[in-house]
């Protein structure tokens, strides 16, 4: 004969103090996993922010040393055209637009 009730399995049951214990312990590992997988994830994250940084700062770099004469021609060739504009206007209109009288 058994020392104590069964259940339904026919193994004794455990005393209530031992089944909280136990229940307690699974959830502080659970949290515990949890807390690691979160921590590791945020870590995941700044490593790809920081990739993305470093990468769009090369691509701005190669972009201007790339295209920094072409960038360089154009705003010379579109500053004199705003020059021969500027002083056809003054030209036009009889008088100095560099003192900002335009009408």
């Amino acid at each position: 004969m058994s020392a104590g009730p069964t259940c339904a399995s026919h193994l004794p049951l455990a005393p209530p103090q031992r089944w909280d214990a136990h229940r307690k312990a699974a959830a502080l590992a659970h949290w515990r996993r949890l807390l690691a997988e979160r921590r590791e994830a945020e870590e995941n994250l700044k490593r790809c922010l920081i990739r993305k940084r470093v990468a769009f700062r090369l691509f701005r770099h190669w972009y201007w040393e790339s295209f920094d004469d072409d960038m360089q021609v154009r705003s010379n060739g579109w500053g004199a055209i705003l020059k021969l504009a500027w002083g056809w206007l003054a030209w036009s209109s009889g008088q100095d637009l560099h003192e900002g009288k335009l009408c």
